[in-house]
């Protein structure tokens, strides 16, 4: 299992440097004493073809019985990938000033680890240390005011290896201040990544439903409607000017039927933000004690005797 300390050193030219290891525990019956040790991301149990396609063809009629295609079912690979990753926290570590060395057959990336490893079949994982990698970030901190009562630290870096980041648990370390434990999704080389490294926690949200209706319209009712305003407020209460990206998800409408009109004030920066329909994000610039409220308000509108599913 890949297990990793990540460090966050922030900055003029905020780094992070991420310690690659791995934890390994064997259940032979016998016991190891001092072997070679060669450690694969290869995945003997994989898939090897893709997922076969059938004719999808749409049908009409009464009680038209709608034939559903499963979902396939997990690979092996990914189910042993799970429950590696519940397994029990590591034990011991074994330490090494060497690195390993690294070869790679075009599929997979093997580790050959520098030196004899002992471990006793049943025993507690031993951790090897691997090497280490450091990549520039670019930080931001992002606020979702319509769930959390404070901002979060957001950094992003590009592998610019020859070699993926593999899935596993990492321990986060902010200005050398331990945080937490995280899981890290795989990054493939030359591929960009995102991490979050904890709570800003002097940047204070806020969010107030303001109005929210729902009645007939019209002297003749022919519809109805749903009206609801809301603010949501960012507050800078630390000691330097903060850029804070703050999102909210605006509801949209794929339906001809239900008509919806959303007013932002201030106009959201960004809409769609990273290819989510109805995500829209808007750029701030507090500075120390300054705040920002965000009003938006929303009407629905959809034909009498229908009903509106949809969560504020």
């Amino acid at each position: 299992q890949p297990v990793y300390d990540i460090f966050l050193m922030r900055g003029d030219a905020s780094s992070i440097d991420i310690r690659r290891k791995a934890s390994i525990r064997q259940q032979t019956g016998l016991p190891w004493s001092d072997v070679s040790i060669t450690l694969s991301t290869g995945d003997p149990l994989g898939q090897v073809d893709p997922t076969k396609l059938w004719p999808n063809q749409a049908q009409i009629g009464n009680n038209a019985g709608a034939k559903r295609l499963a979902a396939p079912a997990p690979s092996a690979s990914l189910s042993r990938e799970a429950d590696m990753l519940l397994a029990e926290p590591v034990m011991e570590e074994a330490q090494t000033t060497a690195g390993p060395a690294i070869a790679t057959d075009g599929v997979a990336i093997s580790y050959v680890y520098p030196r004899p490893v002992s471990l006793t079949s049943g025993a507690d994982s031993l951790v090897l240390s691997l090497d280490q990698l450091e990549f520039p970030v670019e930080e931001t901190v992002r606020a979702v005011p319509r769930f959390d009562e404070t901002a979060f630290l957001m950094v992003e870096f590009v592998n610019d290896t020859v070699e993926p980041i593999l899935a596993g648990t990492a321990t986060l370390f902010r200005d050398g201040v331990r945080l937490a434990e995280s899981q890290i999704a795989y990054v493939a080389a030359g591929d960009d990544a995102e991490m979050a490294f904890g709570k800003m926690e002097g940047i204070r949200l806020d969010w107030r439903l303001l109005q929210n209706d729902t009645g007939d319209r019209g002297l003749v009712s022919r519809s109805d409607i749903r009206e609801q305003s809301l603010e949501f407020t960012v507050k800078n209460l630390m000691t330097e000017a903060q850029s804070i990206q703050a999102l909210y998800a605006l509801p949209f409408s794929e339906q001809e039927d239900l008509d919806i009109r959303v007013r932002a004030n201030p106009a959201p920066d960004e809409r769609d933000f990273e290819k989510d329909r109805g995500i829209a994000a808007w750029n701030l610039m507090l500075e120390p004690g300054q705040e920002q409220t965000m009003r938006v308000d929303i009407t629905l509108t959809w034909p009498l005797g229908q009903n509106l599913t949809w969560q504020p």
